[in-house]
């Protein structure tokens, strides 16, 4: 091993920043059908949470959404009243009391139609990268995918098929490929750590630690700053902030800024307590994965996240360029 395994995971928040920069970049991301049914970003996420990652189930799904059940089954009703999800009795389960939410060819249409428009908004940034940016960022992610087996998902097919009425050059087509698997694998990952005994936080939602860790090392401190860095509406910043504050996780402090209704938020020595033990496991996790990979495997990964972290250096001296 080059490297230590602790400067590798860092190099993974590198990644992290990379990625929710390209995504967040300019995104307008409404969908209009035939029926002037307009689909949010809440509900995109919904039905990529039932369509990619095969969550079925109210409460898994407001879990992975950051939501309360109660917000959650809110808007999936408005969905279904909508045709783009339906509710089934017990389908694929034991139990026929079980409600199972499934996405219908309407809802597969606008996901489709919304995901084209991600797919501009990430192709509009890769024709403003300088050439040094886009070398760095396809060798970054290729060495990524070369060591991760992406299976082949809703995400990754739909993808597919959006490009294949595209006039995208090859370069952009393969880039694009790349970001759509490895995003993929990315929400697979989140699904893995937010559910059963390998859960990060028993208390926390994966949306609730990603707030945590934003406030403590990006300095989001406030609701506006939080929603401009998770492209999220600012209801949803706002319900996680009082729960996270209810709990203990946060204080809110008015009057800190020039603008005396915006609202300071800092974390409490428990969130601090909280964040390193989710560090520590996410480490173990990491070191367990790293130590069952193959010599050439570790080396094909050191070298893609050395690609990233020259990726970062370059933001930080030469500004957003992403």
């Amino acid at each position: 091993m080059d490297r230590d395994v602790r400067s590798i995971i860092d190099s993974w928040s590198g990644v992290e920043e990379i990625i929710t920069r390209i995504i967040r970049r300019d995104e307008k991301l409404s969908a209009v059908n035939e029926d002037n049914v307009i689909l949010s970003g809440h509900q995109f996420d919904a039905l990529a949470v039932i369509a990619f990652l095969n969550v079925h189930n109210v409460t898994k799904i407001a879990k992975l959404l950051g939501c309360s059940k109660s917000a959650a089954s809110i808007m999936l009703s408005k969905m279904m009243n909508n045709e783009l999800v339906e509710k089934k009795y017990g389908h694929n389960t034991d139990d026929n009391r079980s409600i199972y939410i499934d996405i219908t060819d309407k809802g597969k249409k606008m996901l489709e139609k919304f995901m084209k428009t991600r797919l501009d908004v990430i192709s509009n940034g890769y024709d403003m990268m300088s050439d040094e940016l886009k070398k760095e960022l396809q060798e970054g992610m290729a060495c990524l995918c070369r060591v991760y087996g992406y299976k082949d998902g809703f995400l990754v097919e739909m993808t597919k098929e959006i490009l294949d009425k595209t006039d995208y050059s090859k370069q952009k087509r393969e880039y694009i490929s790349s970001f759509a698997s490895f995003v993929a694998n990315r929400l697979s990952g989140e699904k893995t750590l937010s559910e059963g005994q390998g859960r990060v936080s028993k208390s926390l939602t994966i949306q609730q630690v990603a707030m945590l860790k934003s406030i403590y090392f990006n300095n989001t401190n406030t609701v506006s700053k939080l929603v401009k860095f998770f492209g999220t509406s600012v209801s949803t910043v706002s319900v996680n902030v009082s729960r996270l504050a209810k709990a203990g996780y946060v204080v809110k402090e008015y009057g800190k800024t020039d603008d005396n209704r915006e609202t300071i938020i800092s974390l409490t020595e428990k969130a601090k307590k909280e964040l390193q033990e989710i560090a520590k496991k996410c480490f173990d996790m990491f070191l367990e994965e790293y130590n069952s990979m193959s010599d050439e495997q570790q080396k094909i990964l050191e070298e893609g996240l050395e690609h990233f972290d020259k990726l970062v250096n370059m933001i930080k001296t030469e500004g957003n360029l992403l």
